[in-house]
């Protein structure tokens, strides 16, 4: 990230399967299955998730009918009008690199504003993000960003 940069946060609709964990209260929900198994699928789901499409025509939620899918929406970060790299791996549709981020129907965006300075801005792993909710130190230690909001 750099400074002049646009971000802010799309929503999309996901499928919360391809998570590897969900972080959470309580030990079993971290496990994404047995997460999942307290669901209903997109089959059994009532009322349905729409896609952007069927929500700007009034559609039924013919999208999302399969069983053992379990689409939501969901709000993904966003860099310049595209999915912020991070969460790429979750929409590409094809195996390996890609430099181009992948097209995703936004049911809705929400735009933060501009980044006017980006201190320390090098990327942290998950296990330091996932710290720094539960320690003062580790957030403090956090890349930081200051955004011109709009």
């Amino acid at each position: 990230m750099i400074s002049g940069d646009r971000v802010g946060y799309g929503l999309v609709v996901f499928d919360l399967s391809k998570y590897a964990t969900i972080d959470g209260p309580g030990m079993g929900s971290r496990i994404t299955e047995s997460y999942l198994e307290s669901l209903k699928d997109d089959k059994q789901a009532d009322p349905k998730t729409l896609s952007a499409k069927e929500l700007l025509v009034g559609g039924s939620g013919s999208d999302f009918i399969s069983g053992k899918k379990y689409h939501v929406y969901q709000w993904m970060p966003m860099k310049n009008g595209e999915l912020a790299k991070p969460v790429w791996n979750y929409f590409q549709r094809n195996e390996g690199r890609s430099i181009k981020a992948p097209s995703v129907d936004f049911v809705d965006v929400y735009t933060l504003g501009c980044v006017s300075n980006a201190l320390h801005s090098a990327r942290c792993g998950k296990a330091h993000c996932l710290a720094a909710l539960q320690s003062t130190d580790k957030f403090t230690t956090l890349p930081q960003v200051e955004i011109i909001l709009d």
